[in-house]
């Protein structure tokens, strides 16, 4: 008999949580052996439960899947860690790849490739879903042309913005994570987090990958 692959799964969302734990504990050779609510629980309960797989949500209360990931790669560094999450911002993927994390999942997947993708990131592979891949090589292009970048000429000539804002639109356009931003501008995130909902407003944009798009588009 071949052994059970032991799965932990951390979401805030409790009804997510429980229809993948039922299929996971449905599934031939897979045992579901815990859930947790956020970062913080999980971190209580991983080690006495020992899982050979651990699905990791991003944004949750207590404690975010980066801390977490974080923390636990640090005391188990031998653990599978899947991202599983409705984000697929480039800033989450780097993050959670940089600290350790076996790969990257988007909710929504299909549930059989969801099973397939686990078994084969336990058994060694590195699994990206195209979408979250194209972002990972956007990001690692803009970081590598990063000093060739500007702003269009009709947002460098506009009297709408800053030179705060504009600073931050500089940097937004290079692609440096929110957390960069912030070093070098020696603000604090929470700060950061003012100038970029203002941004947005005057960018007419919704969130960080729209504003990425209008600051690098190029002139006609």
């Amino acid at each position: 008999m071949s052994k059970q692959l032991k799965v932990f799964i951390t979401d805030d969302d409790s009804f997510f949580l429980g229809a993948i734990g039922l299929i996971i504990q449905e599934e031939e050779g897979m045992e579901l052996v815990g859930t947790a609510l956020n970062g913080l629980e999980a971190l209580q309960k991983i080690p006495e439960l020992k899982p050979d797989v651990v699905l990791m949500d991003i944004k949750m209360p207590k404690m975010n899947g980066i801390e977490a990931i974080k923390q636990l790669k640090q005391d188990h560094p031998e653990m599978i860690i899947i991202i599983l999450s409705t984000f697929n911002d480039e800033e989450f993927i780097i993050e959670g790849l940089a600290n350790g994390a076996n790969g990257y999942l988007i909710k929504g997947i299909d549930i059989h490739k969801l099973l397939s993708t686990i078994r084969d990131i336990s058994n060694g592979q590195f699994i990206l879903p195209v979408e979250v891949a194209t972002k990972l090589a956007k990001f690692t292009l803009g970081q590598i042309n990063k000093e060739k970048k500007v702003l269009p000429e009709h947002l460098t000539t506009s009297t709408t913005f800053t030179r705060k804002e504009y600073e931050i639109m500089e940097l937004l356009a290079q692609r440096f994570t929110h957390r960069e931003i912030a070093q070098k501008l020696f603000i604090s995130e929470g700060t950061l987090r003012n100038y970029l909902s203002t941004i947005y407003e005057k960018l007419g944009v919704r969130n960080r990958s729209e504003a990425i798009e209008v600051l690098t588009k190029q002139e006609a």
